[in-house]
């Protein structure tokens, strides 16, 4: 799938240039889908010609589960959203996204409730500095519950580390915990 017009989230458009998905299924297996490779080039039309990342990985969408084993080469979040900061990014992400409708049409089986599960480790640096910077998050989230388990960034001999809990009492509003 070919964006022919491509620009950035802060201009209300969609920084995806390119979408190829190769998928493969079984007809004796029709709960799974494989997502044997995706790719996805990223980045707007506007000054620059050349992509602001590619996003690469593969996957399974099995019963009410999609399992996704990505990876981020040379992001340049500034080129999706001028609001985000000028660096370049690389590394694994995986989530793990539960509660999804069966790929099988015939299944009678009802999805349980969303929840997803996100673990990754970027490295980069920044424009402005020959610094390292290394982002890291591990958490998981459902309809009730947000848990960030560890987000850290660090830049040098900066570190910011922070872990959080977000949790809907019994009045339906939001209560936050937060260490770090």
């Amino acid at each position: 799938i070919d964006n022919a017009a491509p620009g950035r989230w802060d201009e209300g458009r969609l920084p995806v240039r390119r979408l190829v998905l190769e998928l493969k299924g079984l007809a004796a297996q029709r709960d799974t889908v494989e997502l044997t490779d995706f790719d996805m080039t990223l980045g707007s039309s506007g000054g620059r010609t050349g992509p602001a990342g590619r996003w690469r990985g593969r996957g399974e969408w099995r019963g009410h589960a999609l399992q996704l084993d990505t990876t981020l080469q040379a992001l340049q979040p500034q080129r999706l959203d001028g609001r985000a900061p000028a660096m370049t990014l690389s590394g694994p992400l995986s989530f793990t996204l539960r509660g999804l409708p069966s790929p099988d049409a015939a299944a009678t089986t009802v999805a349980p409730a969303w929840a997803v599960d996100l673990r990754g480790t970027l490295d980069g640096r920044l424009d402005a500095a020959p610094q390292p910077v290394q982002l890291t998050l591990q958490g998981s989230a459902d309809g009730e519950r947000i848990d960030l388990r560890e987000v850290r960034a660090q830049s040098g001999g900066a570190l910011a580390q922070l872990q959080a809990t977000a949790r809907l009492d019994t009045a339906r509003r939001w209560q936050l915990a937060t260490r770090g």
